[in-house]
């Protein structure tokens, strides 16, 4: 076993989908059956508009700890950290006009679309939206702080960090 475990998500799974109620958890599982989840350093696929569009990944480029950083107290060896839980999605795409890889990051885009704002995207970003009806598409918290004991190995405490915002509060789906 590895020391100390892991503060946050270290990977999508179905377990972590939203499940307000019923009704919003079906619609988390249908919305993420178009995509790839599973553990960390799960790879992207290739996206197809049919699926997978790509991987949904967390900790991801603006979540877990990468921007705030973390403090250590030298006396208790205790080091504390924010951590914001933020899906975000990774597909390989074809785009001869944007590079001269074989893949870059991006998602399909809707077949015939006219435009790639029509279509949902395409090239970087795109594909239906990571929420159900406005709603965060993982459970939270969806930002900890935690204390991680390092003489031990760990976890001391963690406790959720902020407030629900008010559109999540007030959701006519709940």
């Amino acid at each position: 076993m590895t020391k100390p475990p892991a503060y946050d998500l270290q990977g999508v799974s179905e377990n972590d989908l939203i499940d307000f109620t019923p009704a919003l958890r079906a619609e988390a599982v249908k919305l993420v059956s178009r995509y790839t989840i599973g553990p960390l350093f799960t790879p992207p696929p290739v996206s197809k508009w049919e699926g997978p569009l790509g991987l949904v990944m967390v900790p991801s480029a603006t979540g877990g700890a990468n921007w705030p950083g973390g403090a250590l107290d030298p006396e208790t060896n205790l080091l504390y950290l924010y951590s914001f839980r933020s899906p975000t999605v990774i597909g390989m795409v074809h785009d001869s006009d944007r590079s001269d890889m074989a893949f870059v990051n991006g998602q399909a885009r809707e077949p015939n679309a006219p435009t790639p704002a029509a279509a949902g995207g395409g090239g970087e970003g795109g594909g239906p939206n990571l929420t159900v009806q406005g709603l965060p598409l993982l459970k939270p918290p969806y930002g900890t702080i935690t204390a991680t004991d390092l003489n031990k190995g760990e976890i001391a405490w963690q406790i959720a960090h902020g407030d629900t915002p008010d559109d999540i509060k007030n959701h006519p789906a709940l």
